[in-house]
Parts: structure tokens; sequence; C-alpha cells
């Protein structure tokens, strides 16, 4: 019989492991002294426990073990565990396949003017991100009864901010013609467009996710501001995704336009006396397909907007007149332009908002949807 101190030695284990195996009922001494509590190992319990050693080897818990050891049925444990190793097999090499990709031809991200395709496409709520690709082709029927030629498969996602289910998108074709041949009904033709700038990313059909994280990181980290939605095309096992984009460093020249023509005293408008609660955060409000599905986070101080009667508001560096709200900033008065505004018969008021004061002359503000409530 061995001591718990020898038998740790020849076992290369530590004492308090076998005092843990012991209190788990995983693997108990062949003798305990009552008097003592000293513990004393066999000879026969030396296989016994290489086994558990070998089967921590292997992968499993000391919970499994112990199960296992219990079963009248261990190959069943040992069937499973090998089923699960050859599952770890496949992702890794499904994983070691994508490294490979990126060494061989790295991800990349633009920002620089882009002519967008013309894409025919249809509005659809995917249920989850793998749908797509059996929506896409519904509509290629139809884009080819239309006399469309079509050529790389399109989604844009109208969400705002990445989601993976319930996801608004359109799913469509870029198209080998320029004109609009689409009737009005369900398809869209979203035409060629040149915006000013487009921050561009390529990669594969598998990195779709991480390349939504990528361009918004790149546009994090060199001071772009993201507009709009952003729109895939998949080229093979090739993707190219771009959103619309602007520089923070340069100056917005609508907006340059508007402070040079911009009048602090312009007449109240009493109509727009009230308080306000607000609806909607958007990138841009004709973009509010959805009405019944919320899309922004209203995370903002200015949830509760109120405009009084002497030109004031509820916040202390803000005033209003009849076409801007007027923020003091450092010494400077920012105007942003605010107006009523009319969205299935209902009247709202919509201002240009822009929360990041120091970036007033070159961010693109936000469309706050502001409701009525007394």
């Amino acid at each position: 019989m061995y001591r718990i101190g020898e038998f740790s030695i020849l076992q290369n284990v530590t004492i308090k492991t076998l005092r843990y195996y012991d209190e788990i009922g995983l693997f108990k001494p062949a003798v305990t002294d009552s008097y003592t509590g000293y513990r004393y190992y066999s000879d026969q319990q030396m296989k016994d426990f290489q086994r558990i050693s070998y089967y921590k080897d292997l992968g499993f818990s000391l919970e499994e073990i112990k199960k296992m050891r219990e079963s009248s049925h261990p190959d069943d444990y040992l069937a499973n565990k090998r089923n699960q190793l050859i599952s770890e097999i496949q992702e890794k090499e499904r994983q070691l396949q994508q490294i490979n990709h990126m060494i061989e031809k790295p991800k990349r991200i633009e920002f620089r003017p882009y002519q967008e395709s013309a894409i025919v496409a249809k509005r659809v709520t995917l249920k989850k991100k793998e749908n797509f690709f059996t929506e896409v082709e519904k509509v290629k029927k139809e884009i080819i009864k239309l006399g469309y030629t079509p050529i790389y498969r399109t989604v844009s996602n109208l969400e705002v901010g990445y989601v993976e289910e319930d996801i608004d998108t359109f799913v469509g074709y870029t198209v080998a013609e320029k004109k609009r041949i689409v009737p009005d009904g369900d398809l869209i033709f979203l035409g060629f467009s040149k915006a000013p700038k487009m921050l561009v990313g390529h990669g594969t059909t598998h990195e779709v996710s991480s390349l939504y994280q990528d361009m918004v990181q790149y546009a994090h980290e060199n001071q772009i501001q993201i507009r709009g939605f952003f729109t895939a095309i998949f080229q093979n096992e090739e993707i190219e995704m771009y959103v619309e984009a602007f520089d923070l460093k340069e100056e917005n020249e609508d907006y340059i336009h508007h402070l040079e023509h911009f009048h602090k005293d312009t007449t109240l408008d009493p109509s727009l006396v009230g308080t306000y609660q607000i609806r909607e955060i958007l990138p841009d409000i004709k973009h509010m397909f959805q009405k019944e599905k919320q899309k922004s986070m209203l995370d903002t101080r200015f949830a509760i907007l109120e405009l009084h009667r002497d030109g004031s508001t509820n916040f202390q560096d803000m005033e209003w007149n009849q076409s801007d709200l007027i923020f003091t900033y450092q010494g400077q008065e920012i105007p942003l332009p605010l107006r009523k505004t009319e969205i299935d018969g209902k009247e709202y008021l919509e201002v240009l908002m822009n929360e990041s004061y120091e970036f007033h002359k070159s961010q693109r503000p936000m469309e706050y949807l502001y409701e009525k409530i007394k």
C-alpha cells in the first residue's frame, strides 16, 4: 500500500489533485484510516489512475470521466468524443482555408470615389442572413422577365447597424442595362449614381460579418462618417461592399453654404412652440420604410425637446428660431436646420442634428424625427 504522498510521486500528480478526486468520487483511495484520516492506495489502482489521466489527455472533462466510469456502456462516450473531434477538425480546416486566403489576398478597405452599379432589387425581410441566397434566386426570375440581364447578386442592408435576424434588405442583381425599365411594383431600379466618396471593402463571401466590422473600424480610425446603407455585391467567391461616407477632415460644402446664409434673428414660428419626443434617429428619413419597426437606438440627451415662445429651449446651450436650432459651443454659434415634415399624413418636426459639435463644419448631421406630445 502507498501513502498519498508516495502515490502522488509515482503518478506525477499533486496531493491536492488526489484529494479533490476523492472528494468528487472520481478516484478514491483503497483504504482511508478512520482514526488518522490517512489515505492509502494499492498497486491495482496504478493502471486505474493512469486510465483517468489518459481520458483527460483525450479532452474528457472530470465530470465526463466520472460518468463514463460509472456507465455500463463507456464506448458510447468514446464514440461521441470521436464525432466531436471530427467536427472540430473540420471547423479548424475551414478556418485555416480562410486564413490562407487572407494571406494570399489580403482584405482591402478604401475610401475613394466610386461608380455604383445599376441594381434591380426587391424589398425583402430576411429571417436569417443565410436566406439571402434562396430569396435572391426568386428575384432573379422576376428580373429576367422584365428584360434585364442579371450579372452579380447584391444585397443592401437597410438596417441601422449590423443584425443577424429579421434583416430589412433590398435583394437583387446588378444588371447590364443602364436605363430604368422597371414598372411600378415590388421591383426597384436603384440606378447608376456617383456619390462624392464611398467606403469600399473587399473580401470573400465568408467574411461578410467581419467586413462590416472592419469597415466601421476603419472609418472610426480615419475620422470618416458613414452614411446611408451598406450594399454588398457577390462576385463568385469574392465580395465587394460599399457605403456612402464623408471625410470629417474636409469641410461640408452644404453646411458651409448654410452658415453663410444663416440669420439668427429670424422671426419665430409660433406653430412650432411645444414639447416634442424623439421618434427616430436616421441617416436619412427617406430610408424609413418600415414605420412599425424601430430602427435606431434613441440614446441621446435630446430625447425631449421643448421649444419655448421666447426662443429658448429646455437646454441651456440651445436656442431656436423659425428655421434653426442654435447651439453655443466654445463661444461660437452653430445653427442646425429644423423644419416641419409630413410622413403618412402625420406632421413631425425634423431636425438635422449634430451632437459632435467639433465636427459641425464637416460631419453630415443625422435626421432626428420628433413627434409633438403637448
